[in-house]
């Protein structure tokens, strides 16, 4: 068993990359520079090199690094685990079926979906069924995730009198430490009796960073989009809320849920407007598949806003998201496409821009909703909406989604994130996180 790792910085993942179509089963061109990249043996460092016996899904085997591996704020990093095992008994990983592609989190580490590798060899391009060749790479399946027990320590940071390292700390605990700061300066107060360094050691010993709450100032995002750079894609989504808003009148609960479908096809629009790739694979395709790839998309953005009480604003402009949807969902709609070429429309050839055209792709969009619906068996598109929620019993149940201006919660996005590894503390924390493998 080899493990190899490589650190990165994470302004890597602020820009979207060109759509990965291929499929979960699929091969990638030789010269496909994501898929080399990962395959660089040059780039990655060895970590862990020994024999090791089998596991069971009760007692894991251990893989104990000599050194550890440490990386700072602003930084990732990623692991390559290598078995030699010819079978495909060599290592257990599970599918990652989200379309957002979101992270499994314990509130201070981040584990994002990866690639399968099936080469026996160290960063060999060729499944074991297929021959090594010079055009393709069929040893890697995306869209895997981790299935085991990572053991890690985190070095939390020191508060100090800086004003970039006290802005980073929750709200509330800025206020207490401001308070304390106060008393000390006031002959009047008990604590003008305490050395200064005896109330540092009581900051950074005595009183939990989180002990008031972890609400951090809200950043500064852009408000939500109301177009996703395509009229056509624009017409569809409102078909989509209309078709909503079409059973849900009259009704408080009803009243409310339109108010979280809105915020959905804003984020939805939002998310799309920073994808090309996305943009062009949905304005070339048909109307029914375009309005089924929207609704795989909005439905998805509608559970995670609920099950996850994610910040919006956040959500929608969260890079690695936005690479998920659209490697997912172009795959989706060129296999549906039987993998035709896009071709690029004529220049002012824009069929949305006439109404006569418009209304014409309305009526499209709202049959091709219809027609989904049927074909399902499903009678509206709240009802669908609302299938298969684990955390509500009633289907007239509706919560209000996180404030889209509020950003106190889901300490993974927090900006206390690139601070929790490698800060100047001298205590470390020794955390373990499971991630089981789905028995069905």
């Amino acid at each position: 068993m080899k493990v190899y790792y490589r650190v990165c910085d994470m302004s890597r993942d602020n820009e979207v990359c060109a759509a990965d179509t291929t499929e979960r089963y699929g091969s990638y061109r030789a010269d496909d520079g994501r898929i080399r990249r990962l395959l660089d043996a040059s780039s990655w460092t060895l970590a862990y090199d020994a024999d090791v016996g089998a596991s069971d899904f009760r007692t894991l085997v251990r893989l104990d690094f000599a050194k550890p591996i440490e990386f700072s704020p602003g930084e990732k990093l990623e692991l390559y685990v290598h078995s030699a095992e010819e079978s495909d008994q060599g290592l257990v990983y599970d599918d990652a079926p989200d379309l957002c592609g979101r992270p499994k989190d314990d509130g201070i580490l981040q584990i994002w979906p990866g690639y399968a590798h099936l080469s026996s060899v160290p960063f060999g391009t060729s499944a074991p069924w297929y021959e090594e060749n010079s055009y393709s790479i069929t040893s890697l399946r995306r869209d895997r995730r981790f299935v085991g027990k990572v053991q890690y320590g985190v070095r939390w940071k020191l508060w100090e009198p800086m004003k970039e390292t006290h802005a980073s700390f929750p709200v509330r605990y800025r206020e207490v430490v401001q308070t304390i700061l106060l008393g000390m300066k006031d002959r009047n107060c008990l604590l003008s009796a305490l050395d200064y360094d005896v109330v540092m050691y009581i900051f950074n010993k005595h009183i939990g960073w989180d002990w008031f709450g972890n609400q951090l100032d809200p950043p500064a995002l852009p408000p939500l989009e109301t177009s996703s750079g395509s009229a056509v894609v624009d017409a569809a989504l409102r078909a989509l809320t209309e078709h909503h808003a079409s059973g849900s009148k009259g009704d408080a609960v009803k009243d409310t849920y339109m108010e979280q479908i809105e915020i959905v096809t804003n984020v939805t629009a939002t998310l799309i407007s920073q994808s090309a790739d996305l943009r062009r694979r949905l304005d070339h395709a048909p109307p029914p598949i375009r309005m089924q790839a929207l609704l795989h998309i909005t439905k998805n953005i509608y559970e995670h806003c609920r099950k996850e009480n994610v910040n919006a604003l956040k959500f929608a402009r969260d890079t690695p998201t936005v690479q998920s949807i659209t490697d997912r969902v172009c795959a989706l709609i060129a296999h549906r496409q039987n993998w035709q070429s896009l071709e690029e429309p004529e220049d002012g050839a824009d069929d949305a821009e006439t109404e006569a055209a418009q209304r014409l792709l309305d009526e499209e969009h709202k049959k091709a909703v219809t027609n989904f619906l049927n074909s399902v068996a499903i009678p509206s598109l709240r009802r669908f909406f609302l299938m298969n929620r684990e955390h509500h019993d009633s289907d007239d149940e509706i919560d209000d989604f996180d404030d889209v201006e509020d950003d106190d919660d889901i300490p993974y996005d927090s900006d206390l994130d690139a601070d929790d590894f490698n800060s100047d503390y001298d205590d470390e924390v020794d955390e373990d996180f499971d991630d089981e493998v789905d028995e069905d």
